[in-house]
């Protein structure tokens, strides 16, 4: 019933803040991102360690990139919490930005249609900018995200499994000088392989729109992203592990 509600409550919030930018300018761009995830997993304690590059002009400006580290506990079968903290660096061209941040999250997941579909449901609230940049203040955002696995050539994700991930991630501005409390939101088409309980691809495509207004423009994203999945488990339980385990 709680998770019902905020649902409800968030669809709202993304309608109402769609339907007030209908009249601004738009303007597209191309990225591609590349990411490794790493993590070590002992019965229910998780470390975790991520690196990623970023273009902001398809394949000529790798100009982004970060490290992200931190730890995990898995409550149960449904609920995780996270804590990491990471470095991103951006060379604007004029000069190059530097920014330490701090992610809290929360995980639930669960399986639907006769245990056919995974659903997972993410909220992260994220600290950034905790060392100062010239130029920007601080930045507290609350990042929720919303997503479905779905097997494709399995009746359940298992060793050698191809899937297909969907996912919505809205980012809300708690701390920041724009006036948009909605200021992001990703949607995430993705397809993926899942080797083994150790090793998963994916391969996504993200339509990525930025509420974050400059002389009345709104920016909107085509991303397309690689990311490879390493996990070590250490407990010796032999457990399946779907690819969505944040």
């Amino acid at each position: 019933m709680v998770l019902k509600r905020v649902i409800l409550i968030i669809a709202t919030l993304f309608i109402f803040s769609i339907e007030g930018h209908s009249q601004d300018l738009f303007f597209q761009r191309g990225e591609v991102w590349f990411q490794e995830i790493f993590k070590i997993r002992k019965n229910d304690g998780l470390f975790h360690i991520d690196f990623a590059g970023r273009s902001n002009d398809w394949f000529s400006n790798f100009n982004r990139f970060h490290v992200r580290t931190g730890g995990g506990y898995i409550i149960n079968d449904h609920w995780s919490v996270f804590g990491m903290l990471g470095y991103f660096y951006t060379n604007t061209g004029v000069s190059k930005v530097h920014d330490c941040r701090i992610n809290f999250d929360a995980n639930y997941k669960t399986n639907i249609f006769n245990s056919r579909v995974l659903f997972n449901y993410r909220i992260r609230q994220a600290y950034r900018r905790i060392l100062g940049i010239e130029g920007y203040e601080n930045s507290l955002r609350m990042r929720n995200r919303f997503g479905i696995t779905v097997p494709i050539n399995n009746p359940a994700i298992q060793k050698n499994t191809w899937y297909f991930q969907f996912e919505d991630e809205l980012f809300f501005e708690l701390l920041e000088w724009n006036p948009n409390f909605l200021g992001s939101n990703r949607v995430v088409s993705s397809f993926g392989w899942y080797l083994n309980p150790n090793i998963s691809f994916e391969l996504s495509y993200c339509w990525e729109t930025d509420f974050v207004l400059e002389d009345n423009i709104i920016f909107g994203n085509h991303i397309f992203w690689l990311k490879f999945n390493q996990t070590i488990d250490l407990s010796g339980k032999g457990k399946k592990r779907s690819p969505q385990e944040e």
